[in-house]
């Protein structure tokens, strides 16, 4: 295997240099929870979690990770990683000692053809394990057997995020004009515009972010204002709750006054990923913090507790939950993946 050094340049500017191609085991982040304060040893927001596996390269895979975001967790341990940079998706799964990490499967590559793609972002799997790709890049969704092979696509201009229902229909986010969704037929020759936007002023670039539980119960995070509204699978919206943990909107108010001394007409989203734990049982939000170089991962239940939070070394885009409770976040050229009793929430506030 070749090695591959690219330069990452992060939304801040940060500049990291991939190296030698290696995955490699790491105990402790360098630091306990009982650890004195330095170097990031602990922050006022919590503990720092125990580091299973940091994972720069694959083996197998010339590339490194690359712009690596959105990261998808299924029951059946496997998780889905939009490795934007290198225009595909993989599948990759844990091994049981929790020393390595193996590709399954890699779904496209770099082009405009069938099959191909450009700069993915969301992925949903539906009940056959097949999987469906959010192309934002070439505006259109694109299937593939869960053997990779391409089974169809459809345009979708914009694309930005995709779940799928358990009768194997798809909803994607945006919609077309007052839709909020999309909803596709699960061979893509169907579509149909679903839930209205809330109100006439509302912009498709508003970060809005969808999960679907189980009984394909829809969760809309409106992130203008950190509420998350749940539907049944008619699309009746049957509850709603705010996401307020302590010190969050004070900070997020932080953010957008200095955006704004740069970009007057600013608008801030504060979360920047939204996914369901494998047990479908948790809802986690990944938050950038005021402060640079934190990143906090809230976990709620799905009725809106906030159960307990992570602060995040580096600069995290995503984080799942595997189903043996493993947290596993995206950071852009590396995924961590953390065990550990973390901080409850009520305690610890940003």
């Amino acid at each position: 295997m070749s090695r591959i050094v690219r330069p990452f340049v992060s939304p801040i500017g940060r500049v990291s240099i991939l190296g030698a191609a290696t995955i490699w085991l790491v105990a402790i982040m360098g630091l306990s929870p009982s650890a004195p304060e330095s170097a990031g040893a602990t922050t006022p927001f919590g503990s720092p979690i125990e580091l299973v596996l940091h994972v720069e390269q694959l083996d197998g895979l010339e590339d490194p990770l690359y712009g690596a975001k959105i990261l998808t967790a299924t029951s059946s341990g496997d998780l889905y990683v939009s490795d934007t940079g290198n225009n595909r998706v993989l599948q990759l799964r844990l091994a049981a000692n929790r020393g390595s990490v193996d590709v399954v499967q890699v779904f496209g590559s770099a082009g405009e053809g069938p099959g191909e793609l450009r700069q993915p972002s969301g992925v949903a799997i539906d009940a056959n394990g097949n999987l469906f790709v959010a192309d934002d890049g070439l505006g259109r969704i694109t299937k593939y057997a869960p053997d990779g092979t391409y089974l169809a696509s459809a345009p979708h201009r914009s694309v930005s995020s995709i779940v799928a229902t358990s009768t194997g229909e798809v909803l994607v986010w945006p919609g077309e004009g007052e839709a909020l969704l999309t909803r596709y037929s699960g061979d893509l020759t169907n579509a149909e515009p679903v839930l209205r936007k809330p109100d006439a002023g509302y912009k498709a670039w508003v970060n809005s972010l969808f999960v679907l539980d189980s009984e394909d119960n829809l969760y809309w995070l409106d992130n203008r204002k950190l509420v998350v509204r749940v539907f049944d699978r008619e699309l009746n919206q049957i509850a709603e709750w705010p996401i307020d943990p302590p010190g969050l909107r004070e900070d997020a108010e932080k953010r957008l006054e200095e955006a704004r001394k740069v970009m007057p007409q600013a608008n801030l989203d504060p979360i920047l990923h939204m996914d369901l734990s494998a047990s479908g049982d948790r809802i986690l939000l990944t938050y950038v913090m005021h402060k640079i170089n934190s990143r906090v991962v809230y976990l709620y239940t799905l009725d809106g507790a906030l159960e307990q939070q992570w602060v995040a070394e580096g600069h995290v885009f995503g984080a799942t939950m595997d189903s043996d409770g493993i947290l596993i976040a995206a950071d852009g050229d590396s995924l961590n993946f953390s065990v550990g009793t973390q901080t409850t929430a009520s305690n610890n506030a940003p």
